[in-house]
């Protein structure tokens, strides 16, 4: 039989720029291998070579553009119309950051612009003797008050600041969900102390008004929840104690990557990972975990691809020896996978079909997921 990728190219055409102005892709469905589909997408660009207009298959043989964008001088984008997503507005002030920006606006067939389901946002920034740095960030739906949704404090020089690496950094934000504060940061940047709080109307609409943080703490829970991490020189995590106590901790490698973890609970500690074993590319050879069981990974040797997993407790095993799982993987030219098959699980035999436990998956000549199939294993207890 013909593949469903037969006669099906992509042809492009670019403009004396090298900007892609057309692209034609042929679509042809595995039930449907005679018929094939034209999908064209068109682009449009200014003078300056910036996207303006583009429309994709659905609206390219209509004429009708389902993207359009304006840009200032700098080349940010001021004014975005999207089929899909409405008409947005942003506004950047002289030296690039953005100030106001507007989503949700409608454009009516009549050409006026709705508003009723708009969102205006903006940001406030540092005056022009400080660096510049965020402060604040207001939002205001059509038809209600505008609410600032987020504060953001800067650390100061000092000799408290210079101890724990702060100068510069944000030590406070007061976001939707609450605030967090950071408390020191290594010399890499990792964060070593960090502290939240939540509102204490979870229901509550955070709204950070005026400038009195004593307001703002006062829509705090009491509750804190300190995490504190502690990293090696290169500034990866070796070990993590969360707001409860639990204390992961990670070992690496000479390249350093993860070849251990530990958990401790209630002061007892417990291995997760004992034990890692990984090729010359980096990939997952060997795992064993902490229950003593080992998860084994094998790989195309020209591709580099998952070929297979096997997960398996060993001889000697408390609970005996036995294969968990093992899938096989199977992939197209491109990469996409196309079979996962369980060798631990039997072909079983049901109103007369033999079903393998295996999942098949099927894609266009465009390499979309159009059909996925395979075993379900109902619950006997149902």
């Amino acid at each position: 039989s013909t593949p469903d990728y037969s006669k099906t190219p992509a042809i492009a055409v670019y403009d004396n720029r090298h900007l892609a102005v057309r692209t034609l892709e042929w679509c042809r469905h595995p039930d449907t291998p005679q018929t094939t589909e034209i999908r064209p997408t068109r682009c449009q660009y200014d003078a300056r070579g910036f996207l303006s207009h583009s429309a994709d298959p659905r609206l390219a043989a209509t004429g009708l553009n389902n993207f359009a964008c304006d840009y200032d001088l700098g080349g940010k984008a001021l004014r975005t119309c999207s089929a899909d997503a409405g008409t947005s507005l942003m506004l950047s002030d002289a030296a690039g950051r953005a100030v106001l920006g507007m989503s949700g606006l409608v454009e009516t067939a009549s050409g006026s612009m709705d508003m009723s389901r708009a969102v205006t946002t903006r940001r406030q920034y540092e005056g022009s003797s400080l660096p510049g740095r965020l402060l604040s960030i207001a939002e205001q739906v059509s038809g209600r008050p505008e609410r600032v949704t987020e504060r953001l404090l800067w650390s100061e020089s000092g000799a408290e600041a210079g101890a724990n690496n702060l100068a510069g950094a944000c030590i406070r934000h007061y976001d939707p969900s609450g605030c967090v504060e950071t408390g020191s940061i290594a010399l890499s940047g990792l964060a070593l102390s960090v502290t939240r709080w939540l509102m204490k109307d979870d229901e509550a609409e955070a709204d950070w008004q005026g400038d009195d943080r004593r307001e703002w703490d006062a829509q705090l829970d009491g509750v804190t929840y300190a995490t504190l991490s502690q990293g090696d020189a290169a500034g990866r995590v070796v070990g993590i104690t969360d707001a409860v106590g639990n204390r992961q901790r990670t070992a690496l490698d000479i390249a350093g990557m993860p070849a251990g973890r530990w958990l401790t609970v209630n002061g007892e500690e417990q291995v997760i990972v004992r034990s890692t074993t990984r090729s010359a590319a980096g990939q997952v050879l060997l795992e064993e975990h902490g229950n003593g069981v080992v998860v084994s990974r094998e790989y195309e040797p020209q591709t580099q691809r998952l070929d297979r997993i096997k997960t398996e407790r060993p001889a000697g095993h408390p609970q005996g020896a036995g294969v968990l799982q093992d899938l096989r993987y199977e992939y197209d030219p491109v990469g996409n996978v196309k079979c996962v098959r369980n060798d631990a699980e039997e072909t079983r035999f049901w109103r007369n079909q033999q079903v393998e436990p295996e999942n098949q998956y099927g894609y266009d000549s465009l390499y979309q997921l159009v059909s996925a199939s395979g075993r379900e294993k109902v619950n006997l207890g149902q």
